[in-house]
């Protein structure tokens, strides 16, 4: 048996005391050490999303410009036949065709840039969330770590042949971020209102 103070046992039956705050754990001894060692292993866990999508940023940033420009020029040669196909759109000739292709390029990178940090700051507000953090600075730090990293990003691809680092891109790609903590919070609020309006 063993008596620990009510933060320290983890994922154990309790008997609570209220008067003294103290929870007497009914696992012996190694299955308290078993739970803390599994609280501080989801910790660590919860960051691995948040790092996986890390290094797909950087991979994505470390093409050079050629391959970058050819992977937009895909999605939006798919996109504007799509549309051409269901009568959407009707470029009178090939040279048309083209240039509606060139102008999707740059609104198809930023959005993918965006959508990209969107995900980036979900993964790094559940790493935070893990660790403990709650109410507006989760959100501070998360939107801080998203802004660093952007940052980090752009001075990366300063050294790619053919790429540019420019602060309007990480304030894009910061917004990607912005987006998605307004999503979450907005989230968390209706969550809060619907468990008020149960209790």
């Amino acid at each position: 048996m063993c008596i620990k103070h009510a933060d320290t046992c983890f994922m154990h039956i309790f008997l609570r005391r209220q008067r003294t705050g103290l929870q007497i754990c009914l696992q012996p001894d190694y299955a308290c050490g078993m739970g803390i060692y599994m609280k501080w292993l989801i910790r660590i866990a919860a960051w691995i999303p948040a790092i996986v999508m890390a290094v797909m940023i950087g991979s994505f940033s470390g093409q050079d410009g050629n391959e970058s420009q050819g992977l937009s020029n895909r999605v939006a040669e798919c996109i504007v036949l799509t549309a051409e196909k269901v009568n959407i759109v009707s470029p009178e000739d090939d040279y048309e065709r083209q240039r509606m292709i060139e102008d999707l390029q740059f609104p198809i990178r930023k959005c993918a840039h965006m959508t990209e940090y969107a995900v980036f700051t979900c993964f790094v507000l559940i790493g935070f969330y893990a660790w403990g953090q709650r109410g507006a600075m989760l959100y501070v730090m998360g939107l801080a770590v998203t802004f660093l990293y952007a940052s980090s990003d752009e001075i990366h691809q300063l050294f790619i042949p053919g790429r540019s680092g420019q602060f309007t891109d990480v304030l894009i790609d910061t917004s990607g971020g912005l987006a998605a903590i307004l999503v979450v919070m907005a989230a968390a609020a209706r969550i809060r209102k619907h468990n008020d309006m149960n209790t």
